[in-house]
């Protein structure tokens, strides 16, 4: 059975458990299978086979998504968070699209006037990457890699139908898409969508409030929950994202001990898992769980390289990628079948010909209690060809200065890590992914 028929298996299969509460009452998952023919029957009438989906409430791009799974048509999630020169940059790539919005999905009644089936197409979805390299890439996203996905996580996480999800990032992020809707479809849960703009007490509310058992994210979102003491008390939480630092993750265990963690590697190239497991209460840093099983990996010149059965068909625009190792262009080692992450190859901070890690300089300076966040970066210095410069969100601005944080890394760090210039801000910046 393909992604959409595995999808409406288990939509139909979860009957009238609750797929999400709503202001009138709730949403059974045989009034989400209604509402997904309904739409689906309108999307089959769309002028384009290209439909980017611009819903800024996450249960109306949930039901674009599904609906446009089984139409038939290629759907183009976009994160509602992005400015309208970077949703420019995304629609330029195709020659013919049309758009669907809130109002669209809000308008069309429940009931279909006819009950049809679901049309098959190999690559359904296309997802841009995060653009935080450049110009945004669309990866063409197949049906049996996004399958190979959901049964392989779903194997490791094991949600149960008692769960209740909370969904905050947008359904235009892969681990998003994939890891919480498709992966907790498949495991029949009950969602939850929240909204509205990041805030560690805001995210506590909804969990209370709605007795969350599973929520997902970045390290530097719940890092920032932890730095605030704000427990989230739930059962079960994937960290991706980002490289996951033994700091990081020793101050998110400590606020909440209950929780049962596990580390996710991945790109939306891969659909999005590379490796993936359950956290002991102690990591070094950079681990990343074990290569799923079918996918392979090895290091070249410091570069994790891979093969999968999840892999994408290729770039918008761009052929087929090539039967050969795919490169991520994330620098790591693999022990066994585990895996460890570093950062990115174009991460590295390169002064006066000497390759600094700038996570590594981010975990000495975030490990001090008085720090909420820091982001180490390059720029560029004739004499040295880069300088390192690191922006501080204190906890306490009456005791973290520039001077402060200058003897911090003058006591932890070695004399080449030492950084060129050191900023204090009161608002630190978490990207449309949840990242630094």
């Amino acid at each position: 059975m393909n992604l959409v028929g595995t999808l409406m298996s288990r939509i139909k299969k979860n009957g009238e458990r609750i797929f999400t509460e709503v202001y009138e009452g709730y949403i059974t998952y045989s009034d989400l299978y209604q509402k997904i023919q309904a739409v689906s029957e309108a999307f089959g009438s769309l002028p384009s086979d290209n439909v980017i989906l611009r819903c800024r409430k996450g249960l109306n791009m949930a039901i674009a998504v599904l609906s446009g799974l089984y139409s038939g048509k290629k759907i183009i999630p976009v994160n509602r968070l992005l400015k309208e020169e970077q949703v420019k940059s995304i629609t330029e790539q195709f020659h013919h699209y049309c758009c669907v919005t809130d109002e669209h999905i809000e308008n069309i009644p429940k009931v279909p006037s006819n009950l049809n089936s679901p049309v098959s197409n190999l690559e359904p979805v296309v997802l841009f990457t995060s653009g935080t390299t450049g110009k945004f890439k669309g990866a063409r996203l197949t049906q049996s890699g996004l399958l190979f996905n959901i049964k392989s996580i779903a194997k490791i996480v094991r949600y149960t139908p008692k769960d209740r999800m909370l969904i905050s990032r947008s359904l235009a992020h892969v681990a998003a898409l994939v890891g919480d809707l498709f992966v907790g479809i498949f495991s029949g849960v009950s969602f939850s969508f929240y909204d509205g703009s990041f805030s560690p007490m805001a995210i506590k509310k909804e969990v209370q409030e709605k007795g969350i058992t599973l929520w997902n994210g970045t390290p530097t979102s719940l890092f920032s929950c932890a730095v605030l003491r704000t427990e989230i008390p739930v059962k079960k939480c994937v960290l991706s994202g980002e490289v996951l630092t033994e700091s990081v993750y020793e101050r998110i265990r400590k606020r909440m001990p209950k929780t049962i963690f596990y580390a996710g590697y991945g790109m939306t190239e891969a659909s999005p898992r590379i490796s993936m497991g359950r956290l002991p209460e102690r990591i070094q840093r950079g681990y990343a769980g074990k290569l799923l099983k079918g996918v392979k990996a090895k290091i070249s010149k410091g570069e994790i390289q891979i093969k999968s059965p999840a892999l994408a068909y290729g770039y918008m625009d761009e052929k087929r990628f090539p039967e050969q190792w795919f490169h991520t262009h994330d620098r790591g080692y693999i022990k066994g079948k585990k895996v460890y992450v570093l950062g990115r190859l174009d991460g590295l901070i390169v002064r006066g010909g000497v390759n600094i890690d700038p996570v590594m300089i981010e975990e000495t300076i975030q490990s001090d209690r008085n720090i909420a966040h820091c982001k180490v970066y390059g720029k560029p210095d004739e004499i040295l060809g880069q300088k390192i410069c690191v922006l501080v969100q204190p906890l306490d601005a009456g005791i973290v200065t520039e001077k402060y944080v200058m003897e911090l890394c003058r006591k932890k760090l070695p004399e080449f890590m030492q950084c060129n210039e050191i900023k204090i801000t009161e608002k630190f910046d978490i990207g449309v992914t949840g990242k630094k």
